[in-house]
């Protein structure tokens, strides 16, 4: 409601800010991230797909998400983004008043390969977009088929792309601190929400601290 009313706002409409004082409450995230092996199976999956077709049209985007943090409003609308080198600027769909503005995302390889194949293969800007208005609905519905014939166990639709992404940020020793300006959070608490702390991950936590703890002491002169 509140960023509906900032879009308002931003048209020059007038009208009593009556959510000014309320509080968006921070609740546990109930989506799971893909496992780093369920990711794999897409991504080799996707090199298997013929340009045209439903599932490597819709990979193109979720693989993007999980490499990137974008929502899917922010997705559909990429065609008017820029991207010059590795920065990609775009202005946030689901924002609030004060952060009505452009944002600048670094991309790895790996995200700009995705863009890169859709704009080849698309002849256009950004990523294809089914025009129906069950075109979220539609993609969703191609996810769970993959998942099917890949053997995913992970409930896979386009918003978990963004928990995957967190998940793997931190897994590969990201800063939480930094994780939270990527994805554009006000609090940090809402970022860790998007965070699954799995068994490897507390694992290789501490066997790091063991591989610090057995590294020979410097000398002091």
């Amino acid at each position: 409601m509140k960023a509906y009313l900032a879009l308002a706002k931003k048209d020059g409409m007038r009208f009593e800010p009556a959510y000014d004082d309320f509080d968006n409450k921070t609740e546990a995230g109930t989506w799971k991230p893909l496992k780093p092996g369920e990711l794999m199976k897409l991504k080799v999956y996707y090199t298997q797909l013929p340009v045209g077709s439903v599932h490597r049209r819709v990979l193109q985007r979720f693989l993007f998400s999980c490499c990137s943090s974008l929502r899917l409003g922010d997705l559909k609308n990429l065609g008017a983004a820029k991207l010059e080198g590795h920065e990609l600027t775009f202005q946030i769909q689901k924002t609030y008043d004060k952060k009505l503005q452009d944002m600048m995302l670094p991309l790895t390889k790996e995200a700009i390969s995705y863009l890169e194949d859709a704009q080849r293969e698309e002849g256009q800007q950004g990523f294809y977009n089914y025009s129906d208005q069950y075109s979220n609905q539609y993609s969703n519905r191609a996810l769970k088929a993959i998942a099917r014939q890949l053997d995913i166990e992970t409930d896979l639709h386009h918003h978990i792309g963004r928990e995957t992404f967190a998940t793997e940020f931190i897994r590969r020793k990201g800063k939480v601190e930094v994780l939270q300006k990527l994805m554009d959070h006000e609090k940090i608490e809402t970022t860790m929400k998007y965070v699954h702390v799995d068994n490897d991950m507390k694992r290789d936590a501490i066997r790091m601290l063991d591989e610090q703890n057995e590294a020979p002491m410097a000398v002091v002169a």
